[in-house]
């Protein structure tokens, strides 16, 4: 009995906790996956605009449509910036954002394959920062350009902020459940094995000098009506056989 009582809340915490950190983990899973189809789907619209600005000049000029911002303007909008540079497929910057004061992080590989005329996809840092890297090759849009590629990076605190301030909601939460359903389960447990454990005391009280006593704890309750008819009658029967 005494196991019971202690599986019982256990077992229905465990599975309680595992519910809730199933759902928790898709939930983020989920999360994370949409936000990220909304940046990359961002990243390609603002790649694809930019293309067209750079190439748009009937004698090869380069330029990015920007934002006029002041630098503190800029830094206030840091996490909606999209910074932009043009590469040669050799690997030499030939433009890039007004708003950035380095390089973006390159990658020789995806510069190669989006030389081949591929969209690549890339996560580095910049200025201290995670950022989500497209490689756009511009040798779509003719031939005076299919020796550069274009790379819009976009930073990912926001999208990082969001998904860590969802796990420790969802951390928190799961150990809520798990200390309420521990609390609520050992009190049911209880409140289910209390009216057997006394009427197993009483039972366990009749001996050879008491026979003719008999179970009448919870005697009236439906839920254990028929286990102290059944415990009384087999006393009866004890008591008659012993008296034969």
């Amino acid at each position: 009995m005494r196991s019971f009582r202690v599986q019982l809340p256990r077992r229905f915490t465990l599975a309680m906790t595992a519910a809730v950190v199933v759902i928790s983990v898709a939930s983020l899973l989920t999360l994370r996956r949409v936000l990220d189809r909304e940046l990359n789907a961002s990243i390609l619209n603002v790649a694809s605009i930019q293309a067209a600005s750079v190439t748009d000049s009937p004698d090869g000029e380069m330029h990015f449509h920007e934002w006029q911002l002041t630098p503190v303007e800029a830094q206030s909008v840091r996490d909606l910036i999209r910074y932009a540079q043009i590469w040669s497929e050799e690997g030499s910057s030939l433009l890039r954002s007004q708003f950035m004061t380095e390089n973006l992080p390159l990658e020789e590989q995806a510069l190669v394959e989006a030389g081949e005329g591929n969209l690549v996809w890339r996560e580095h840092e910049f200025q201290g920062m995670p950022v989500r890297s497209l490689y756009y090759p511009l040798a779509r849009f003719g031939p005076a350009h299919e020796r550069h590629v274009l790379q819009v990076a976009a930073p990912l605190v926001a999208r990082n902020e969001m998904v860590l301030r969802l796990s420790l909601f969802f951390a928190a939460m799961t150990l809520a459940v798990a200390l309420a359903s521990a609390a609520g389960s050992r009190w049911l447990a209880g409140r289910f094995i209390r009216p057997v454990d006394e009427v197993i005391d009483q039972a366990e009280a009749i001996g050879a000098s008491s026979l003719d006593s008999r179970i009448h704890a919870y005697a009236d309750t439906r839920e254990y009506h028929r286990l102290v008819e059944v415990l009384n009658t087999m006393l009866e029967r004890i008591h008659r056989a012993f008296e034969g």
